[in-house]
């Protein structure tokens, strides 16, 4: 692919690729997911505590442990279809790439990343992830993309214009 190209993709996101990027930028950053099981392994804890110690253990102890293992998962799936809904909401989101940055444009907005703001660019989960911080990342289908010669064309771009991490 020529470097003075342009590679444009315009979808609406299935739930499932939402949800698929989301775990991506999760599971990418161990501090964040270590922050997000501290709920879930409170409640193992509280909910061993009431087994190994059922005589001495209140009954708000099982509600209290259920709850915390349930909050994070709950809270993950829940913010997610809210990020879903919004973008439904919003129309579809067209992004286009060249040698100057990324380009973002839904019907109520428009916002171009220049290559050195974004910090990494890699493909992951059948999405393309270019983060643009260290928790946040555009997120484009696969299937948006006209195949892997365009995702190797965007990560061409990106190379040229200064992204440091690029890759799968």
């Amino acid at each position: 692919m020529a470097s003075s190209s342009k590679v444009e993709a315009s979808f609406q996101p299935a739930y499932t690729e939402r949800l698929l990027a989301e775990w991506s930028i999760l599971t990418s950053q161990p501090v964040l997911l270590l922050f997000n099981a501290m709920f879930p392994i409170a409640g193992i804890f509280l909910l061993w505590l009431a087994v190994r110690y059922p005589a001495s253990t209140p009954s708000w102890s099982y509600v209290a442990g259920i709850a915390s293992l349930a909050f994070a998962p709950f809270m993950f799936f829940y913010n997610s279809y809210r990020g879903h809904k919004l973008t439904l909401e919003r129309g579809p989101f067209t992004y286009g790439f060249d040698l100057e940055g990324v380009h973002v444009t839904t019907p109520l907005a428009q916002a171009t990343h220049r290559w050195p703001a974004i910090l990494c660019v890699r493909e992951h989960h059948g999405n393309l992830l270019l983060y643009y911080s260290k928790r946040c990342a555009y997120f484009v289908p696969v299937r948006a993309l006209s195949g892997d010669e365009s995702v190797r064309g965007i990560q061409e771009l990106a190379r040229a214009g200064g992204v440091l991490r690029v890759g799968t």
